[in-house]
């Protein structure tokens, strides 16, 4: 995916997506990464991410309820993950963002980590991180 398939926030919100809760959150984790001084987006359907200059984290969505989470460093997948919210996914790729090494990361969602079907963990984490 190119740079310019991406929708950079700020950009405008419908009305009635504003009003489903899911949306919201969609939307505060858009506008939360902005504001911390990220370049927050969406791209393809109904994907989201942030990046800084060092770090990226991407949610996928992957269904009902479920999400796939992708940090990277650079050119290099940290971890990859599937939670059971987004609101989960989102709190994951700001705490990357602001210097969370993977491990950290993947005990502070534990609770929302789910296991797909057909895949044999919930997340893995490819190698360690650089500290920052």
């Amino acid at each position: 995916m190119t740079r310019f398939d991406y929708d950079y926030w700020p950009f405008p919100v419908a009305t009635a997506d504003a009003a489903v809760s899911q949306k919201d959150d969609k939307v505060l984790f858009l506008k939360s990464a902005y504001d911390d001084g990220y370049e927050s987006f969406r791209f393809g359907i109904n994907d989201y991410g942030a990046r800084s200059k060092e770090r990226e984290g991407c949610m996928l969505e992957r269904g009902r309820n479920r999400w796939e989470i992708r940090l990277a460093e650079g050119q290099q997948r940290r971890l990859l993950a599937f939670v059971n919210s987004f609101s989960a996914a989102g709190e994951a790729v700001k705490q990357w963002l602001g210097g969370a090494c993977a491990k950290e990361i993947a005990q502070n969602i534990s609770s929302s980590l789910v296991t797909p079907p057909g895949a044999k963990a919930s997340h893995i984490i490819t190698e360690e991180d650089s500290p920052t």
